[in-house]
C-alpha cells in the first residue's frame, strides 16, 4: 500500500494505492478517500480474500 493524495474537506481519509497479485496477474487499485482504511491490516506477503466485479474490488485482510 502506498498513500495517494492528501486529505481535505471533500476527502476525509487518506487514499491508498493497493497492489496485489491474483490468478497470475498484478493489479493496483485505489481505496476510497471517503472511507477509512487501516493500512497496517495489509502486510506484505500475507494472504487476503478478494472479490472482483469489473472495476470494483473488495479486499479483506485476515483480521477482517
Amino acid at each position: 500500500m502506498q498513500p495517494y493524495g492528501t486529505k481535505d474537506k471533500e476527502h476525509k481519509h487518506t487514499a491508498y494505492n493497493l497492489s496485489f497479485a491474483a490468478e497470475g496477474k498484478n493489479y493496483t487499485r485505489r481505496t476510497d478517500s471517503k472511507k477509512s482504511v487501516n493500512a497496517t491490516d495489509f502486510i506484505v506477503g500475507a494472504e487476503m480474500a478478494y472479490e472482483m466485479n469489473n472495476q470494483k474490488v473488495k479486499i479483506k485482510s485476515p483480521q477482517n
